[in-house]
């Protein structure tokens, strides 16, 4: 079963500007909102490399936003350089990178199935596990940021169905999903994730 964590990473320019690569540092050894650990000497990459995706949050119904140059571990962290593709191919892309530069996003999630884990107190300490795909996402980057990057035009009118917070599912630490929206919507995004968890 494909299980997700989200993590803040820090993001950086990796090369030139025009190459459009951002790099992703997080570290993994700490407790996710589930109370589960990632031992980042654990991560098997083989099948990653060979089809490196960025995704929007987990969408596996969309092309990707990005591809993974480079991904390794090192000093027990979480290593991604990504590559958007030029400017005017994919506009999600497009606005994606230029969240991640303006610092209104700051977190991704990893997509993965755990091959060994042992339980912990209020989780699950996984010990070797693979990497499916890497997904940039909007939690838990702060609402207000996401607001002021529509303010100052790095969300066109055209992607705001994309990042509009009553449409956001947002992760709350007593573990529980809290989904905001219509019913149709609500419906839509459970059968999505449904879906999801069958292709994982």
């Amino acid at each position: 079963m494909t299980k997700h964590s989200t993590f803040n990473f820090q993001v950086k320019q990796f090369g030139q500007e025009e190459d459009r690569t951002l790099r992703f540092i997080g570290s993994t050894e700490v407790p996710d909102r589930d109370g589960d650990i990632i031992l980042a000497s654990g991560w098997e990459l083989d099948n990653y490399k060979a089809n490196p995706v960025f995704l929007w949050a987990h969408d596996y119904s969309k092309p990707p936003i990005g591809k993974a140059i480079d991904v390794r571990v090192s000093n027990k962290q979480l290593i991604f350089d990504i590559q958007f593709p030029e400017e005017g191919v994919y506009p999600l892309a497009d606005t994606v990178y230029k969240l991640y530069k303006g610092g209104f996003l700051n977190a991704t999630s990893v997509g993965f199935v755990g091959k060994q884990a042992e339980p912990i107190a209020n989780g699950s300490k996984y010990i070797r596990q693979e990497l499916l795909e890497l997904s940039a996402v909007p939690v838990p980057s702060n609402p207000t940021a996401l607001q002021q990057a529509k303010s100052k035009g790095y969300i066109s009118t055209s992607m705001q169905k994309y990042f509009d917070d009553e449409k956001v599912i947002t992760i709350v630490e007593s573990k529980k999903i809290k989904i905001n929206g219509t019913e149709a919507e609500i419906k839509a995004a459970i059968k999505q994730a449904v879906q999801n968890a069958i292709r994982g």
